[in-house]
């Protein structure tokens, strides 16, 4: 088994886990921050954090490379989600952090605070126009439909710093509705299947000589969460404006009429009809006209050295 207490820092083997940050040991190690949260006080993940323990797959050893790879994804959302200013955020490279998904646009530290996660993992699909709603929104979305938590863990490490690979998987049970805009201009109101939703997929990693996330790319099928909870049966085309889903599932159709807050990021949304826009990165992002709304009735929820990295990578293969 892969256990920190064995890991080498510049070839002078550690008696503890002094040498590695926090964020890599606990998983919420980064909530005992004194930092400006986005709700004006620390997030409540108790739901989640059960959720968790009753519905995981896997078991890492404290210490082991699976345990520490876990923690630190679970320190980074945390992070992503409910910190607000640069200066605050312990688990990336900030000056050099960089994420991705599927192999699309990059994105940097700046849009991933306006747009939020959920928004930059799934991104524009037909059943989840992201583009129209703002961080509170894509975030309230998925707290409502999933009241019970979201849970993520890792399944499998492939390899170790300073560039992890990781396979993982993201779940939560739908017992609550979900609404969320289409790029129709009306917003899809889907009432609760109270079934397991499960989305399974791999990332790549790259750390810093502090273990600290420069890039971050994520795989995995984005139409997967949305299509599982609308049961769309892989066609969201021609759905009813009130009635039932090809799989089932009651859903109906309103019109969508606040709009968005003027600070939305521009980096997912679009004026013209087919030129794509440039993300921090530069790299041209091609998505559908609309215009800019949000949820009428959304609100934010309240609850809830590379050296070093390859010399412990290099011994805790070694014990394994």
């Amino acid at each position: 088994m892969l256990e920190a207490e064995q890991l080498t820092v510049e070839g002078t083997p550690t008696s503890s886990t002094a040498a590695m940050p926090d964020y890599l040991l606990e998983p919420n190690a980064v909530l005992l921050d004194k930092c400006r949260w986005r709700q004006g006080h620390v997030p409540d993940y108790s739901k989640a954090n059960e959720n968790f323990e009753k519905g995981k797959t896997v078991t890492h050893k404290a210490g082991s490379l699976g345990d520490i790879v876990s923690n630190l994804v679970k320190n980074w959302e945390k992070e992503m989600s409910y910190k607000t200013h640069a200066e605050d955020i312990r688990t990336i490279d900030t000056q050099n952090y960089k994420f991705s998904v599927n192999g699309g646009v990059v994105r940097g530290l700046t849009e991933m605070l306006k747009i939020g996660t959920y928004s930059a993992l799934i991104g524009d699909q037909a059943l989840f126009c992201s583009s129209k709603l703002t961080f509170a929104d894509s975030h309230t979305a998925f707290k409502r439909s999933m009241p019970d938590g979201f849970a993520w863990e890792v399944l499998e490490v492939f390899s170790g710093p300073p560039k992890v690979a990781f396979k993982w998987r993201h779940w939560g049970r739908m017992t609550g509705p979900l609404t969320c805009p289409l790029h129709n201009g009306l917003r899809m109101i889907a009432q609760p299947t109270g079934e397991l939703v499960s989305m399974i997929g791999v990332a790549y990693c790259s750390l810093n000589d502090k273990f600290q996330i420069q890039d971050l790319e994520v795989y995995f099928d984005q139409g997967e969460p949305m299509n599982s909870m609308v049961k769309v049966n892989g066609s969201p085309l021609g759905l009813p404006a009130k009635g039932k889903t090809p799989g089932g599932v009651d859903i109906e159709m309103k019109p969508i009429t606040t709009p968005v807050a003027p600070e939305r990021v521009k980096a997912i949304t679009r004026t013209d009809n087919h030129a794509g826009h440039a993300s921090e990165s530069g790299r041209a992002e091609v998505t559908l006209p609309f215009e800019r709304y949000s949820l009428t009735d959304s609100e934010e929820d309240d609850s809830e050295g590379k050296g070093i990295l390859s010399g412990i990578w290099g011994l805790l293969r070694s014990k394994s």
